[in-house]
């Protein structure tokens, strides 16, 4: 979430307290600050991706980088963000045994582990390191293990997965 929306949260809560006329004012004169930045970035020849608004990137603080995808091309764009530089260029298959697109990408997440997973609108694909594919995750009741869903329900594939890869966390509906 960008520091504009955590304003607007903050302005809609002030708002919402009306029941005492003496915590409204006490909330009134509360202070409230916030800064914006621009980050440059080298990026030699290339134009980074930002037609999505980095919504389908992921940062990895323990490397410092910034892994950022481009869902039209498969590319994605590794950004060292200590030294304002890209780092690399890799382009990724859509189609082959390490593809990574089954519909449509709809994030990335790099693991602590090293692995990248790459996830589509009901599948996940999991490379390791070295960019071979070690798994795939359809979100289905064929694929998953524990409680049926519905017929009508499906798991939402736009959930997160956790810093390490051990686990995704998604809704179904």
């Amino acid at each position: 979430m960008n520091k504009f929306t955590y304003l607007l949260c903050a302005l809609a809560l002030v708002g919402c307290n009306s029941e005492k006329k003496e915590e409204n004012k006490k909330l009134a004169i509360m202070d409230f600050s916030y800064t914006v930045d621009t980050v440059i970035i080298d990026a030699r020849d290339d134009f980074p991706f930002l037609n999505t608004d980095l919504f389908f990137s992921d940062y990895s603080p323990k490397e410092g980088l910034l892994y950022n995808l481009n869902n039209e091309s498969g590319r994605v764009e590794i950004i060292n963000l200590k030294n304002n530089t890209m780092a690399r260029l890799i382009q990724y298959d859509f189609d082959g045994p390490n593809n990574i697109k089954e519909m449509a990408l709809t994030g990335l997440k790099k693991a602590t582990n090293g692995d990248l997973f790459f996830m589509n609108y009901l599948m996940m694909n999991q490379l390791d390191s070295s960019d071979s594919k070690i798994a795939s995750y359809r979100l289905s009741n064929d694929f998953l293990k524990g409680d049926d869903l519905a017929e009508n329900e499906v798991i939402d594939g736009m959930g997160s997965i956790a810093s390490d890869g051990s686990y995704f966390l998604s809704i179904y509906c």
